[in-house]
């Protein structure tokens, strides 16, 4: 037999986790970013182009590149200040040759398009523009958190792996791109430094924003005439298997609860109120007598 192993503790909430606040706050601007980065390109480019946010994680870099299919994927490298930090954003090259195509002039999006072989110097100068674009579009993004971005340059195959150090902790934020008929995914890396100041901030201004007092009497009245289950009831009490077998119409249980001992009223599923049953007119109600700390 093995040596035994004494227990260690597993804390599932790490700085390498997303929170749920933290995701209802990316999902929520990256609606604005996607909106507004989807009209950009479609006027540039002259094709319909929709973007749109299918998930965010947090990634150790070594890891972030064991998932990307590096060899078939566009990378380049953009800065970030007033933090210094820096993003990775990846393409898949099937996305390059629609853009390639359609800012060479050309219109016809009903084939598919190859994939390029190798870039030329005009097909990179095309992706140039367009990650100037986005990291335009990603200062409109992080404004509220107080970033500026900047694009840097494409990023080659073989230098990737020395940008960041192996365990640098990556925040990708993942997208399904649509161009035309086709369709691939782009994600944007942030390092550690770029994604800790975002995740702050975006909590941060999520707790400061203050509810139109309008929207608040809307959902406090909707509320106030939801219909939710409420109930009367005993304390519990035990019934032997015996009595439970010849149980039938007419038949007495005792409970061996005492004559005055009160009911529960109880909202949700939750004791929430000691009460007296009681009539009221021709029905049943509750009579509350102490609110239960329990």
């Amino acid at each position: 037999m093995g040596t035994a192993h004494s227990p260690t503790t597993l804390n599932l909430a790490t700085r390498k986790t997303i929170t749920k606040a933290q995701m209802q706050a990316l999902q929520e601007l990256n609606q604005a970013f996607s909106r507004t980065f989807s009209l950009s390109l479609s006027a540039w480019l002259g094709a319909n182009v929709q973007i749109s946010m299918t998930g965010a994680e947090r990634q150790v870099f070594t890891t972030l590149l064991e998932n990307i299919d590096v060899e078939n994927t566009y990378f380049s490298f953009c800065h970030f200040a007033p933090v210094e930090g820096a993003a990775i954003i990846s393409m898949e090259l099937k996305l390059i040759a629609p853009v390639i195509h359609l800012g060479l002039g050309g219109m016809d999006l009903e084939q598919e398009i190859e994939e390029p072989r190798e870039l030329t110097d005009i097909d990179v100068a095309i992706m140039d523009i367009l990650m100037t674009r986005l990291c335009g579009e990603l200062n409109q993004l992080w404004t509220q958190c107080g970033l500026r971005s900047e694009y840097g340059q494409r990023i080659l195959p073989a230098t990737l792996g020395r940008l960041f150090p192996r365990t640098e902790d990556m925040l990708c934020v993942t997208y399904r791109m649509h161009i035309g008929n086709m369709s691939g995914v782009m994600q944007i890396a942030l390092a550690t430094a770029v994604s800790e100041t975002v995740l702050r901030e975006l909590v941060r201004q999520d707790s400061k924003r203050v509810q139109n007092p309008a929207t608040r009497q809307i959902l406090r009245s909707r509320l106030s005439n939801m219909n939710i289950e409420g109930a009367l009831e005993t304390l519990p009490f035990k019934v032997t298997a015996q009595e439970i077998v010849g149980l039938e119409p007419g038949a007495i249980v005792r409970t061996g609860i005492n004559e005055g001992t009160d009911f529960l009223f109880v909202i949700s599923g939750e004791r929430v109120w000691t009460a007296n049953a009681i009539a009221v007119g021709e029905r049943r109600g509750a009579h509350l007598i102490d609110r239960r700390t329990e």
